[in-house]
């Protein structure tokens, strides 16, 4: 499933470094990047390595329906290792405001092959850089399962602030879930990235 023949780099678009691309993908009008049952293949491919609990902490009925309804009207990134292999992907969520001031949350989901490979960095960076430039957000909020520390630490490296605990704010088939709630604003996530690039 991972691979995605007809990725082409292009060198004005802004979203990419050596090692890594992302590519929006809005279910119902798919670029020509996608093979039509691209949807299907991410659902699969993320059920089989057992990511679903993790990387949908308030969800119960994880079938093939549920996930293509659920993806149908938001608009996602896909996280590319050059040159063609899917390493995950992203999305946003509950956007509210206007230019002058937008809000959103974003989910995440990395397949287990890059765990630990700093590409993630990189590919993370670039997805939350189109999100503020793009998307037109002003800040981002994540809600991450309180037992799964290493998207929390991650995530602080990001640049995300930890808000605090929320007991049982999902219901996971029916188990109550704590999460980590966080944020990012975009002054801070540029201030990051600034200082990333001088170390780079």
């Amino acid at each position: 499933m991972t691979e995605i023949s007809v990725i082409e780099k292009k060198e004005e678009w802004a979203y990419q470094d050596e090692r890594a691309l992302i590519v929006p993908y809005a279910p119902g009008h798919p670029s020509d990047l996608f093979p039509e049952d691209f949807l299907v293949r991410l659902y699969f491919q993320t059920k089989h390595e057992k990511l679903m609990r993790r990387t949908f902490p308030g969800g119960s009925n994880f079938s093939l329906n549920w996930f293509i309804s659920y993806f149908q009207s938001r608009t996602m990134l896909i996280g590319m290792v050059k040159p063609n292999e899917v390493a995950g992907y992203t999305w946003i969520y509950e956007t509210e405001g206007d230019e002058k001031f937008r809000k959103g949350s974003i989910g995440v989901a990395f397949f287990r092959k890059y765990w630990g490979n700093t590409v993630i960095q990189d590919l993370s960076f670039l997805g939350l850089k189109w999100y503020f430039q793009e998307a037109g957000l002003n800040i981002i909020f994540s809600t991450t399962a309180a037992w799964n520390r290493s998207s929390v630490r991650f995530g602080r490296i990001m640049g995300f602030e930890h808000i605090g605990r929320a007991p049982s704010f999902f219901l996971n088939s029916g188990v109550p879930t704590d999460i980590d709630l966080g944020f990012l604003r975009r002054e801070k996530f540029f201030e990051v990235l600034s200082a990333r690039r001088g170390l780079e």
